[in-house]
């Protein structure tokens, strides 16, 4: 690689980002004056409308002031209140000219005949702020009128007041100034911070790539004497300079325009900003701005013209942003664990960074873990400029290429999937959590198989080929279970590693037990049928049959397993099984090609259900494994595939696959 060149194209191409006007605008003029002007002038439109509230006055009906007559003059004096009496019974329906109504009555627990308690309910509307500012002002009354008579009460029977107040509480609030700033502050500027990282990157990448392909100067530049590596290494710092300068300024801009806004409010007080923390988190930034910008870059390498990229970045955008929320989760707290996820280890550090409770261990942890995830970003980013059909065309070209006329292609795959995912999220999971198993056997044949089979018939595919209908040896009938045992053991772990990010609720434990639960003969019959043989059957035919065969001639044997185990993993619609069952369908997918049989893929995935299904109802719920079974397990599954009978003449594939 020429870095002379890589030098030459990154200027042409920053001097074309600074003549470029609008894009000027969006990256400094908005985060200067827009975003600071917006949020200043809705704290003062904020702040007037809660004077002017305040400063109204509330109508409120009073029934019952015979039983209380020291207590009207005292809710006259209140300000802001006015008072107007009535006998109507039916004060809880509150008319449109009242904002409150306090109904006085007595009480049926009298102390004696001399001492009557008498019942105030106070009715307002919570949806109402004028009625919420009503009820604040008559409860400060309500309470300093009670407070009175307890006292009276008190010097009649000759009482201290601490009779009434045997234990004395104080509260004393140990944390300093800095660190309650850093608790609000933390739980606001990581979405901040990470939301300006992923929008000030997606403009430029995605102009860089996908718009360069549209305006046809990609084509250009790719037949030039600059090689791949050197058009995308200069493409990326790019990126970089550009989303960290408009990342800097804008978190900058945001942040002081948040002290400026408590200065407003009279809160300063309350706020000290850390400028410190905030360079610390910019600096903890870095190797997340180049992972978003390489991942956006690539997004926009695959495209073929800027709106097949915006559609590729939204539904990214959008699973981005969820684990900048994760600091306003209550109790979630930085470990080393989340140290392992992108985006989430950022948020949660920097959270951490205002707080003052980070070590640099952590910050170190956070940074190398970033940085490794942006290297492997790189590295196939560089890998798919590579290929001719993504950097003269797109990924849409390939996926919807008609490869093999007798099975479906990528794209018609995932969209099947799509539909069946909303489909079953919707009417499935109704199914099943009304009528249980048989609910389960409804959604898997109704929603599953029959829209499968109609999709292969309706456009003509080999019904054989598609779903891999294709005789097994012998052998595979000891192999498969021995993976499948070995899968359901891995996956024990994985569960547990999972669980260390996210505990799976009591309910649905409860709920996934009383499904898998049986009792006699006949129960345990219809339980194997509907949770070990039914998925066995449908859910392979679909995700090892139909999505595979959609996917396997345009991907890698590796990313074809890792997809359609995340695919089946996530048609269970369980975020808190998604890691051991993406492993599980990724070795069923890997078994299922290796073999070319979708049978193979069915007994291994009988064995796996049904023997949670008899190590529930047989041995026990909570089973201790040791700790050397792992190495069982991937020893039991290593040398069962490695002695899995491979298909007689396999057919080479047409394409380069991804």
């Amino acid at each position: 690689m020429n870095m002379r060149r890589v030098k030459t194209l990154y200027a042409k191409e920053i001097k074309e980002i600074l003549r470029n006007w609008g894009l000027i605008i969006l990256l400094i003029f908005f985060p200067l004056i827009v975003y600071p002007s917006t949020l200043i002038f809705m704290a003062e439109f904020g702040v007037s409308q809660m004077k002017k509230l305040e400063s109204q006055k509330t109508r409120v009906a009073v029934k019952g002031r015979e039983l209380a007559p020291e207590l009207i003059p005292l809710l006259e004096e209140k300000e802001g209140l006015i008072l107007e009496f009535t006998d109507d019974a039916k004060v809880s329906a509150i008319p449109s000219k009242y904002k409150s109504i306090l109904s006085i009555c007595l009480r049926g627990d009298l102390i004696d005949e001399k001492v009557k308690n008498i019942a105030m309910d106070l009715y307002f509307d919570s949806t109402d702020e004028e009625s919420k500012l009503s009820r604040l002002r008559m409860e400060e009354v309500l309470l300093d009128y009670k407070k009175e008579l307890i006292y009276r009460r008190l010097e009649a029977k000759n009482l201290s007041t601490d009779f009434m107040e045997p234990i004395r509480l104080k509260f004393d609030n140990v944390a300093t100034k800095n660190k309650i700033a850093g608790a609000h502050l933390g739980e606001v500027l990581p979405l901040i911070l990470i939301t300006f990282i992923m929008l000030g990157t997606i403009q430029v990448a995605v102009d860089l790539t996908a718009g360069e392909k549209e305006r046809k100067t990609m084509q250009t530049l790719i037949l030039s004497p600059l090689s791949r590596l050197e058009i995308i290494t200069s493409k990326l710092l790019v990126v970089l300079t550009t989303t960290l300068f408009t990342t800097a300024v804008n978190f900058l801009s945001v942040g002081l325009t948040i002290y400026f806004v408590y200065n407003f409010t009279q809160k300063a007080k309350e706020l000290t900003i850390s400028f410190p923390a905030i360079m610390l988190s910019l600096v903890l930034a870095v190797p997340l701005v180049v992972l978003m910008s390489a991942l956006f870059l690539m997004v926009g390498i695959m495209a073929k013209n800027q709106l097949e990229a915006n559609i590729y970045v939204l539904p990214i955008l959008f699973v981005g942003l969820l684990p900048a929320g994760l600091p306003s989760i209550p109790g979630l707290k930085y470990d080393t664990w989340m140290s392992l996820i992108p985006i989430a280890n950022t948020a949660l550090m920097v959270k951490a960074i205002f707080l003052g409770t980070y070590t640099m261990l952590e910050f170190a942890l956070t940074f190398l873990s970033n940085s490794l995830y942006a290297v492997l970003v790189i590295i196939f980013m560089s890998r798919l400029f590579q290929k001719e059909d993504i950097a003269f065309g797109g990924l849409s070209d390939i996926i919807f290429q008609k490869i093999d006329r007798t099975r479906p292609t990528a794209g018609e795959v995932i969209l099947f999937f799509l539909g069946a995912l909303a489909v079953y999220f919707f009417i499935g999971n109704n199914l099943q959590q009304k009528h249980m198993q048989a609910g389960l056997v409804a959604s898997q044949v109704l929603l599953l198989l029959v829209p499968a089979l109609y999709f292969v018939k309706r456009s003509g595919y080999d019904v054989k080929k598609v779903f891999k209908l294709r005789n097994f040896k012998p052998q595979v009938l000891v192999l498969a279970p021995l993976i499948g045992l070995g899968t359901l053991v891995l996956s024990q772990y994985m569960e547990k590693f999972q669980s260390y990010f996210i505990q799976t609720p009591h309910e649905l434990e409860a709920f996934m037990t009383n499904l898998l639960t049986f009792h006699g003969f006949r129960e345990g019959l219809f339980v194997f049928l509907v949770i070990a043989v039914t998925p066995a059957v449908i859910e392979e035919l679909v995700f090892r049959g139909l999505i595979l065969s959609g996917l396997e001639h345009s991907l890698t044997k590796v990313t074809t397993c890792l997809l359609v185990g995340f695919l089946f993993a996530l048609f269970h619609l369980n975020l808190y099984i998604l890691i051991p069952v993406t492993l599980m369908g990724a070795l069923l997918t890997y078994v299922v090609m290796r073999t070319d049989s979708i049978y193979t893929g069915m007994l291994m995935h009988f064995t796996i259900n049904g023997t949670q299904v008899a190590l529930l109802n047989f041995v026990s719920k909570d089973i201790n494994i040791p700790p050397y079974a792992w190495l069982i397990a991937i020893a039991a599954i290593v040398g069962g595939i490695a002695l899995l009978p491979r298909p007689a003449g396999e057919n080479e594939k047409k394409t380069e696959p991804l």
